[in-house]
């Protein structure tokens, strides 16, 4: 129950100013920093959901700390890295423009997000059982 509170928690207050930048990052940063940065809004769209799913995996870094399963967390972060990285190494050969890389890295980012919560609550959960037996 404690995971999924804090978890919930950190969905509830992320997902409005999240899904706002989602929404205006394409109009909010040039009409800050001017028409330069129109670019730049639209990559930020792009990789707001990735960035939505790493505030609500905050909480589950520290699960894998406080239940000393920081193997689990390393395999994770390795297998995440590799995968966030490939599409920024085979993008010439692939042919990919820089949004489609931004949404392939963010898909990526997301799912592997996902990933560790669901490992996180899985570790949780298990470490639960063995103490109320």
């Amino acid at each position: 129950m404690f995971f999924l509170k804090h978890t919930a928690l950190a969905a509830g207050l992320g997902i409005l100013p999240f899904a706002l930048l989602f929404i205006f990052a394409p109009v909010i940063f040039p009409w800050l920093l001017g028409e330069k940065w129109l670019d730049v809004g639209g990559y930020v769209q792009i990789l707001t959901p990735w960035l939505f799913s790493f505030f609500i995996g905050l909480p589950s870094a520290g699960v894998f700390v406080l239940l000393k399963r920081q193997k689990i967390w390393l395999r994770i972060t390795a297998v995440n890295a590799v995968l966030q990285l490939t599409p920024f190494l085979i993008v010439n050969f692939v042919g990919l423009s820089v949004q489609q890389l931004l949404w392939v890295y963010s898909l990526l980012g997301t799912v592997m997000n996902i990933v560790m919560v669901m490992v996180a609550y899985q570790s949780f959960q298990h470490r639960e059982g063995k103490s109320n037996a």
